[in-house]
C-alpha cells in the first residue's frame, strides 16, 4: 500500500480548484466539500500540494476522474488506476490531453478518500494501485521542476 502525503511542519497543504481561489491550510472537512463539487460533473482539476512540493491531482469529475500523484521523496509522478474497470471501451484513450487506460479511470468517491489521505498523510485506499508514469510525461515534453 503506498504511503500518501507528507505533512509540513505546522501540517498544512494547498488545496487549489479550476478558476476558484486557492485554500491555504484546508481542512479535511473543508476538502471533503471542495471535493463534493465534483460528483456533479464539474469536469475541471484540482490539486491538494504539501509544502515538500508532493501533490495529488485529479482531472475529470463524477465517473471519469484521473488520479496522479507526485512523490517528492522518490521524485516520481504516478497515476493511480483501480480494480475495477469503469470505462465500457477497451483500447487506451484521452482525458484531456492524457492519454488513459479504460481501468485509470475512477469514481469521485474514492478519488476523495486518496485527497484525504493525503492530506492526512495516511495510507491511500487499498483499492488503488499506482502505475508510475514519469519517463511517459517526460516522452511527451513535460518538464518537472527539478530536471
Amino acid at each position: 500500500m503506498a504511503s500518501a502525503g507528507i505533512l509540513s511542519d505546522d501540517g498544512a497543504m494547498k488545496f487549489e480548484r479550476e478558476n476558484k481561489k486557492p485554500i491555504e491550510r484546508i481542512t479535511e472537512k473543508q476538502l471533503r466539500r471542495q471535493l463534493g463539487y465534483k460528483d456533479r460533473f464539474d469536469t475541471t482539476f484540482a490539486i491538494l500540494s504539501a509544502d515538500d512540493q508532493s501533490y495529488i491531482q485529479m482531472l475529470g469529475g463524477g465517473i471519469g476522474c484521473c488520479l496522479e500523484w507526485f512523490d517528492r521523496a522518490t521524485m516520481r509522478c504516478k497515476r493511480a488506476y483501480g480494480d475495477t474497470v469503469l470505462a465500457c471501451w477497451k483500447d487506451q484513450t484521452r482525458l484531456g490531453a492524457n492519454p488513459m487506460r479504460p481501468q485509470d479511470f475512477l469514481m469521485i468517491g474514492v478519488v476523495t478518500e486518496a485527497f484525504v489521505a493525503f492530506l492526512n498523510g495516511r495510507p491511500f485506499p487499498p483499492e488503488l494501485h499506482w502505475r508510475d508514469i514519469t519517463d511517459e510525461l517526460r516522452a511527451a515534453g513535460v518538464r518537472f521542476e527539478f530536471d
